[in-house]
């Protein structure tokens, strides 16, 4: 999954979150063919292999991400992230052995979004800690 050191980019400040091929599925979940988290010095880009549907994690600096061709546009469902730090990441691998999750923190080491390689689109989701209602 990750193919570069983490320790480079943890700490940086998000400055955008950015994504290609927005899907709205029917149960109304968020897909995106490739997501770009845009931070100080670098841009982490996640997408998902087309015939393993795992998730791919890269880095690249923000001058080579600039140049890409591809449009990216604002992710308005995480930009709570903007202004944040990214904090500790995860990787998670299924029963099946397929690594298909890529969780992160902002401002923790608590993890607050999930990425999941979801029939050869990356789903958003929103990690949220259970509390006692006793």
């Amino acid at each position: 999954m990750l193919d570069f050191d983490y320790e480079l980019i943890v700490s940086q400040t998000i400055q955008a979150v950015l994504g290609v091929g927005r899907q709205v599925i029917n149960d109304q979940s968020v897909h995106y063919d490739r997501i770009g988290i845009k931070l100080s010095a670098h841009t982490v880009l996640i997408d998902v292999d087309e015939n393993t549907d795992e998730i791919r994690i890269s880095a690249t600096d923000n001058e080579k991400f600039a140049a890409d061709e591809v449009v990216f546009s604002d992710i308005p469902e995480l930009n709570a992230c903007v202004g944040k730090e990214l904090g500790w990441c995860w990787e998670g691998t299924n029963s099946q052995g397929y690594q298909d999750t890529f969780s992160i923190s902002v401002s923790g080491i608590e993890p607050d979004y999930c990425f999941v390689g979801i029939a050869s689109a990356v789903q958003l989701n929103k990690i949220t800690r259970i509390v006692s209602r006793e």
